[in-house]
C-alpha cells in the first residue's frame, strides 16, 4: 500500500464538510440560542403526526419514547455528539495530511 498526494480540491471539500459538521453539531450539543430545543420540539411535533407514527414508530417502546419531548432532545443531543466526534476526527485527519505534505 502506497500513499499518494491528495488533490487540493478534495482537501478543500473535506475540510469544508468537516468544519460544517463540527460547527452545526457543536451548536446542537451546546443548545446555542435554543437551537437543540427548537430542533427537538420540531422533531417531537413531527413524531405526533399519525402518518409519521404509522410509518416509523412500530413498537410500544418507540411510542413511549417519542411521546416525551425531553427524550427526543436527549436522542438528538447524543447523535449530535457523535457528529461532533466525526467532524473533529475528519478535521484532524486533514490537518495531519496538510502537515505531512500529502496535499497538492
Amino acid at each position: 500500500m502506497t500513499l499518494s498526494n491528495q488533490p487540493v480540491a478534495q482537501f478543500a471539500v473535506l475540510v469544508f464538510t468537516a468544519s460544517a459538521i463540527s460547527v452545526l453539531t457543536t451548536l446542537l450539543v451546546t443548545d446555542y440560542r435554543g437551537l437543540l430545543t427548537w430542533y427537538g420540539h420540531r422533531c417531537w411535533q413531527k413524531f405526533q403526526q399519525p402518518s409519521h407514527r404509522k410509518a416509523l414508530v412500530w413498537t410500544r417502546w418507540q411510542s413511549d419514547n417519542y411521546a416525551d419531548e425531553h427524550k427526543v432532545r436527549g436522542i438528538a443531543r447524543a447523535l449530535s455528539g457523535l457528529g461532533l466526534a466525526m467532524g473533529s476526527f475528519l478535521l484532524c485527519i486533514e490537518v495531519v495530511a496538510a502537515i505531512t505534505g500529502h496535499v497538492g
